[in-house]
């Protein structure tokens, strides 16, 4: 009585070796009274055939970031890590590829994780 609770629902597919969130659930929310601010990736370099490296911007109050990957702007981005600073070097890639990433703020409140504002795409393409 008296205590409003807020509950997310978030889509997402689980795969050998990775997960599949669908862009459309992942709005930021207000989960807790808490909301991020957005981020946006500043830097982007690949580093050879097979590695490129992204940097972003802090978010006051944030854990961590969802670094989400795809190989187009628009497809479905698939959760490569969630980074506990603001930069990755992300390995295992093919050679000559474009790849799209997304980055997503969120802040551990006990079990809950809240989510913030996706930031918008940048790409990078492998070395040859």
């Amino acid at each position: 009585p008296g205590v409003t609770y807020y509950y997310k629902v978030q889509a997402m597919v689980k795969r050998p070796g990775y997960t599949t969130y669908h862009p459309s659930s992942l709005p930021s929310s207000p989960v807790l009274g808490i909301a991020l601010g957005k981020t946006s990736i500043s830097r982007v370099s690949a580093l050879g055939r097979d590695r490129v490296t992204l940097g972003w911007a802090a978010v006051s109050g944030a854990t961590g970031y969802k670094l989400l990957r795809s190989r187009t702007a628009g497809g479905t981005y698939s959760l490569v890590k969630n980074v506990y600073g603001t930069s990755l070097t992300v390995t295992g890639l093919s050679p000559n590829t474009a790849y799209f990433f997304k980055v997503q703020p969120f802040k551990k409140v006990g079990t809950t994780s809240v989510l913030g504002p996706l930031s918008a795409y940048r790409s990078v393409r492998t070395l040859k």
